[in-house]
């Protein structure tokens, strides 16, 4: 919904447009929230946690939806959320004038698979899709097939950018803390640490990826790189990361839409934003700034045991930086190609 805000406001009124209507949008949302009585109570505040640890309505909610499903407490679909975007954007524009490629990723709900909505899909029902998390809201249907929130397959479908848009940087603005700082042990701590660990997986994934093709040095950008993995060889990634700051907000906080708190969290996201760019901005187009180390990525070295079993050795490139990869005995590498096409050749056969 924020891509959402930023890509209509940008369209219709440049970055004034997308700072005002990005702005707008969160003020009407935390003006919905006062009808409902999912808020901090005094004893929330007076802790500083920014939850609804010690709300009743919460709690209850909590136990209701591990008893019931969206289709059972909600079985009209009520979504306020849904109105207010409808209300917002006009989706012609997206389809037909954006300023800003949007791309919506959902999660086909009964094949696993992904799916990225873009250009023409763009649609009310794709925003929906791409943030429905299925605790809360009924499955979203678009055209026969059902999705959930996107984060389950892509968060974002980064692999994808360069193919799309030819653009060789990728910034994330990280929200959700990828190390924990302790391990969880109340209910609602358990509950949240499995929502981060399943919405960081699918990033965590493609950056591993992404490290690994560059570690072993087949996207270095010379000749001989396949044509498939050349827009590889210039995509530079980059983090706003504010972990050291939001791990210490609990689960209930992303229920919390009260203005003061929206606004303690714009602040903090200006600020890390702020000191990003006066550190990197000369780096774009230049290269990497995140430090994968930093959010778990593994590393080739990090595989190097489950390689060694495999039958392979990781070896350091000298003068190039890189790691690689090979069989730790030739001959039986041979033999594995052997068998491969004789196994090929009898299927033919077949």
């Amino acid at each position: 919904m924020n891509a959402t805000m930023l890509a209509y406001g940008h369209a219709t009124g440049g970055n004034k447009g997308a700072i005002e209507l990005l702005r707008y949008f969160w003020e009407r949302v935390s003006d919905m929230g006062k009808n409902y009585p999912f808020r901090p109570t005094p004893l929330d505040k007076y802790e500083q946690s920014r939850g609804l640890d010690h709300n009743p309505f919460f709690t209850a909610m909590g136990m209701l939806s591990s008893i019931m499903s969206p289709y059972q407490f909600n079985p009209t679909n009520i979504n306020p959320l849904r109105d207010l975007v409808n209300e917002l954007v006009d989706f012609e524009v997206l389809k037909k004038k954006p300023t800003i490629p949007l791309f919506l990723c959902a999660t086909n709900c009964l094949t696993c698979k992904q799916k990225t909505f873009r250009g023409e899909n763009i649609s009310l029902d794709a925003v929906m899709a791409s943030a429905c998390l299925p605790n809360l809201f009924q499955a979203v249907e678009i055209d026969g097939e059902f999705y959930w929130d996107g984060g389950y397959t892509a968060n974002p479908p980064f692999l994808f950018f360069p193919y799309a848009t030819g653009c060789g940087d990728v910034l994330f603005i990280l929200v959700n803390p990828f190390i924990a700082h302790s391990v969880p042990i109340k209910p609602n701590e358990l509950i949240d640490r499995m929502n981060i660990v399943s919405f960081n997986a699918s990033l965590i994934k493609d950056l591993t990826f992404y490290r690994f093709l560059k570690e072993i040095g087949i996207i270095r950008g010379d000749a001989d790189v396949p044509e498939a993995l050349k827009p590889f060889t210039k995509l530079f990634i980059h983090a706003i990361n504010s972990q050291d700051k939001v791990h210490r907000y609990g689960f209930s906080s992303k229920y919390n839409t009260d203005m003061d708190f929206l606004e303690e969290l714009y602040k903090l996201g200006y600020g890390k934003a702020n000191q990003w760019m006066k550190l990197n901005y000369g780096k774009i187009g230049v290269g990497s700034t995140l430090d994968l180390d930093e959010v778990g990525v593994s590393a080739v070295s990090d595989w190097e045991e489950d390689l060694q079993e495999a039958g392979y050795t990781v070896y350091r490139r000298m003068g190039e930086g890189e790691w690689g990869v090979k069989p730790s005995n030739p001959e039986s590498g041979n033999k594995d190609a052997a068998n491969k096409k004789r196994r090929k050749v009898n299927r033919d056969k077949k």
